[in-house]
């Protein structure tokens, strides 16, 4: 997120917009995240999550995203009605990233 957007570091990130079912105006490109009371989570490594938005469908987000483990960026899709556990698998847990 910081080299592809030039974003700051993540404590400075604020929660904005969330990410809705049928709403369309967060546009291609747009930097999102899992937030808690507002802000991104610093107090550990997992359950949070950050990706750029490309749009959505009936099935959920469509994202550009990587995790250690996976050591490169991949779109998928993240389902509003997720299969596996975790705010990070859950397409309506997600709001757009400001700063």
């Amino acid at each position: 997120m910081r080299q592809t957007l030039s974003a700051p570091a993540t404590r400075f990130w604020k929660e904005g917009k969330k990410i809705t079912k049928g709403d369309l105006t967060p546009l291609p490109g747009t930097a999102i995240a899992t937030f808690e009371k507002g802000h991104y989570p610093q107090d550990r490594d997992t359950g949070k999550h950050a990706a750029i938005y490309l749009g959505q469908d009936a099935d959920g987000i469509q994202v550009l995203d990587q995790w250690k483990s996976q050591g490169h960026v991949e779109k998928r899709t993240i389902p509003w009605k997720p299969h596996r556990a975790g705010a990070s698998n859950d397409g309506s847990k997600f709001s757009i990233i400001e700063w």
